[in-house]
């Protein structure tokens, strides 16, 4: 990095700094993108953790122990009225562990 002395004159050093970006038509973006690496770069690397943090795309990847888990899935069919919500909650009920999955709104007119 090669230092200027100093003129004194910071003012004229800093007008002559003005006009050589617009003489060498930097576009802003790149202007900007240096202006904020420069000043604020430790608050970058912060929003780029956050925002590793917040990813919501993949999600097949973000519990991989989870699943690796062996799992029993049980699947009631049938047709209405045949007891299938019963049958189901009682099954849940024997289980040493389980998770009841249907609909909120037909669970709440059934349970």
């Amino acid at each position: 990095m090669i230092q200027e002395k100093s003129t004194g004159n910071n003012l004229e050093n800093t007008e002559n700094n003005k006009i050589k970006i617009v003489q060498e038509n930097i576009p802003l973006v790149n202007l900007y993108a240096y202006f904020i690496h420069k000043n604020y770069s430790s608050e970058l690397r912060y929003f780029k953790l956050i925002k590793n943090l917040v990813d919501l795309n993949n999600p097949q990847n973000w519990y991989p122990q989870a699943r690796k888990l062996k799992r029993k899935i049980i699947y009631h069919m049938g047709p209405t009225n045949s007891g299938k919500t019963t049958h189901a909650l009682k099954r849940l009920i024997k289980a040493k562990s389980g998770i009841y999955c249907a609909p909120l709104r037909l669970l709440a007119w059934e349970v």
